[in-house]
């Protein structure tokens, strides 16, 4: 058998075997464009060689913080769903990451981490760390009766939306940004967090709704927009990317019809997954608790997938001592917490 090895492409050569595979929306050079326009992002694109054949690709992101450059396919913090497997396309991860792991070595990088399929077995033997992670989405080779007959919870709401007047449209226009800001401000400041995606990712994403695949899905009800969803597609899947509300479209339900109308739409498209883009318990998935039991409730359901990392040896002892840092942190408040209930 030839030997399997991990060389630099240039964005030619990228491009060009993109386009002859199933790939995902999320390799996609003019993903990683947009991304560039709000991160000070470096990208590095990886090519995976049998011999002279070239059967794999991987678009490593580079994210720096302070001294340290830390990459990833994908990186966390960058708006690309963890979920998002390494390499297109993605039933070659199992034969690429041996190559991979051998060019993270040669590169000497600091810190690396990669999205895997769950059936990758080997991974243990290559990686400093593996860590697991679900996602979590609705299978849309079923027939759209039966995914309706799923939502028995939920169609009653799907119903309310639609007594109480609300309508449901696809819009591209310029305008969807200022309302894309209020329904943001009142979704986030509802949670008590900050917004996680920059004004200006929703305005270039716009600008590039074409290339980018990007579809914007939102709810009206007496004439004004209270909900907004971004949905984003490659060949196979329709990722539930955003979305976010005004405190009135949950009291009439309409993010419950918007999701609806979206499992009807790519179903119709030929979809086979509608990707929800969070995890069932929140956290480092990307979604909070709440936002994963919504999803769950419209369908959703975990799917597995494990996140691979390496460290140079530097790097481990920084993590042991900032892991070391955040367990004294926990017990002096454990302790705080300790006597503040004797003293009261």
């Amino acid at each position: 058998m030839k030997e399997i090895v991990a060389n630099s492409l240039s964005k030619e050569e990228y491009a060009a075997f993109l386009a002859t595979v199933p790939h995902s929306a999320f390799h996609k050079l003019e993903w990683l464009a947009a991304l560039q326009v709000i991160y000070p992002l470096q990208i590095q694109l990886i090519g995976y060689f049998q011999g002279q054949d070239l059967f794999a690709v991987t678009p490593l992101m580079g994210l720096r913080r302070g001294p340290f450059t830390f990459w990833g396919a994908p990186i966390r913090k960058c708006n690309t769903p963890p979920a998002t497997i390494f390499c297109s396309p993605r039933n070659e991860a199992a034969k690429a990451l041996p190559a991979l792991h051998m060019w993270v070595r040669r590169q000497r990088l600091s810190y690396v981490q990669v999205t895997l399929p769950d059936e990758n077995n080997h991974a243990e033997d290559l990686a400093d760390k593996i860590e697991a992670l679900d996602n979590l989405e609705l299978d849309l080779s079923m027939p759209l009766q039966s995914i309706w007959d799923g939502l028995s919870q939920q169609r009653a709401s799907v119903r309310k939306a639609v007594k109480s007047g609300v309508h449901v449209h696809w819009g591209y226009r310029s305008e969807i940004l200022s309302a894309q800001r209020k329904v943001v401000q009142d979704t986030y400041r509802l949670q008590r967090i900050e917004p996680n995606i920059p004004d200006k990712l929703y305005a270039t994403l716009l600008t590039t709704q074409k290339s980018n695949d990007v579809r914007v899905l939102y709810a009206t009800h007496e004439g004004r927009i209270v909900a907004i969803v971004w949905v984003i597609c490659d060949a196979t899947r329709c990722y539930y990317w955003d979305a976010a509300g005004l405190a009135e479209a949950r009291e009439l339900n309409a993010n419950h019809l918007l999701v609806w109308c979206l499992i009807r739409w790519a179903s119709k498209h030929g979809f086979k997954t509608l990707d929800l883009v969070g995890t069932s318990i929140g956290g480092k998935g990307g979604s909070r608790p709440g936002i994963g039991r919504f999803k769950q409730s419209m369908g959703g359901r975990p799917v597995a997938y494990r996140i691979a990392y390496w460290y140079s040896p530097f790097m481990k002892i920084l993590f042991a001592c900032y892991r070391q840092s955040l367990q004294l942190s926990k017990r002096l408040k454990e302790i705080r917490s300790g006597k503040d209930v004797r003293h009261s």
